[in-house]
């Protein structure tokens, strides 16, 4: 309890730590880019704005890695077999147990199981234990894996024989930045511990000096739901109807090759009322149309989806003259308007929600450039303000919260797209080249 609330205040820190970081990082990744443009190859500085480049970059990385652990992503929940997870976590690491000569040993449970998680995000903490177990051990060392259904819960043991964990430590190893590895960032068991308790999970510690460790994991299990019988549908509650055309429409987008074989063959009539299933079970009759709808109504959401996507493509290409920044950083938007206006925008700058709204109301830009933390309010909020004054106007979001909410919201807001603090002279050309 005292480490899951400690993660949530490392979360709370971490987004401002992000923000009061990332846009004094951004000033100094475009002021290096435009210093590197009047400094030649040969020039014995230029290798300075090299160091200073990677050192930006790698600082971006260790706030995004922060970010990452105490700011698990939103899970993709999906019934999944742990132990193809575990045994390609080994076979992706085949390389470095063979040349430590690591012994392998796999004692996995026979049970049958469904088990609900994020696949990707569980792999990754896997892995982080796993590396951390090779890393420790000298060679011909044993590397022993165990799963065993218990009640409601499935566990997973991951023990070594390395050099074991001082008893001080231990205590310490999930908090951030913690490492006992030379060169190593102490975020890899920060991240793991936020995945496990993000799937409803813990994790358990045991090590001795000179022995080994032992990581336990434990999480919760799904019972399978009952087999659904299927019941033929009443034609008069039947809502929706798909005729052929419809259906080879749906299919096309999918596999339309195989739906014009089975027409020409014969296999599927004129006429007959078709729907598509996606997997194996390909095709069905009239009589599934009812428990198939949803995935038809989702369709039919995608194409609107799709088409509207088009028409603001063709409505955003347009030429971009006038660009107007709002940022509360001015040393930032000082380094911006020098490198667009090189580039012949006409730019203007606003460094408060009120500046904003009053530049827009004198004369209304083809662009904004417009980030989501200002000093007199939230940037989000001006989004449909924007679009009022004149549904033209082209809104970017650049920001130092990059996570997968503030995108959603901006995007919800009628944002064009949304682009991360640190960022470089090029991508804001880039984003612009598209919207020409």
């Amino acid at each position: 309890m005292i480490r899951s609330e400690r993660l949530a205040f490392t979360g709370r820190i971490a987004a401002n730590i992000a923000h009061e970081i990332r846009n004094p990082l951004t000033n100094v990744a475009m002021a290096v880019q435009q210093l590197a443009k009047a400094i030649k190859s040969e020039n014995p500085m230029s290798k300075n704005m090299d160091i200073i480049k990677r050192n930006t970059e790698r600082i971006n990385y260790l706030i995004t890695e922060l970010l990452n652990c105490a700011r698990p992503p939103k899970l993709n929940i999906q019934p999944c077999n742990i132990h193809k997870v575990l045994e390609d976590i080994l076979e992706s690491n085949k390389t470095k147990i063979s040349s430590k000569k690591i012994k392998i040993i796999k004692r996995f449970t026979s049970d049958t199981f469904i088990i609900k998680i994020d696949k990707e995000q569980m792999q990754r903490a896997f892995l982080n234990i796993v590396i951390n177990a090779i890393e420790a051990m000298p060679r011909r060392s044993k590397l022993t894996i165990i799963t065993e259904l218990k009640g409601n819960l499935f566990e997973v043991k991951i023990q070594d024989t390395g050099k074991g964990i001082p008893e001080e430590d231990i205590i310490r190893i999930f908090d951030p930045f913690f490492s006992s590895k030379s060169g190593g960032v102490g975020l890899g068991l920060t991240i793991c511990y936020g995945i496990i308790v993000s799937h409803g999970g813990t994790i358990e510690v045991e090590s001795k000096l000179k022995k080994g460790s032992a990581f336990t994991i434990f999480l919760p299990t799904v019972t399978p739901p009952p087999t659904r019988v299927r019941r033929p549908c009443d034609d008069k509650k039947m809502e929706l109807k798909y005729d052929i055309k419809r259906g080879a429409d749906i299919y096309r987008a999918i596999y339309g090759a195989r739906l014009q074989k089975w027409i020409l063959a014969g296999k599927i009539k004129r006429g007959e009322v078709i729907v598509w299933r996606s997997g194996l079970s390909g095709w069905r009759r009239a009589e599934e149309l009812e428990e198939l709808a949803p995935f038809f109504k989702q369709w039919e959401k995608e194409q609107l989806r799709k088409k509207k996507r088009i028409e603001e493509q063709v409505l955003l290409k347009k030429k971009i003259k006038s660009i107007l920044i709002v940022d509360d950083e001015k040393d930032l938007c000082s380094l911006l308007s020098d490198a667009l206006t090189q580039k012949n925008y006409n730019v203007s700058i606003a460094n408060t929600k009120r500046e904003a709204m009053a530049c827009l109301k004198k004369k209304s830009p083809d662009l904004v450039l417009l980030d989501l933390k200002l000093p007199d309010g939230d940037g989000i909020k001006i989004l449909p303000r924007i679009k009022r004054v004149n549904p033209e106007t082209v809104v970017i979001v650049i920001s130092a919260y990059g996570s997968e909410e503030a995108r959603q919201m901006a995007k919800k807001g009628g944002a064009f797209t949304f682009i991360n603090k640190p960022f470089t002279e090029e991508d804001i050309l880039r984003s612009i080249k598209v919207l020409s």
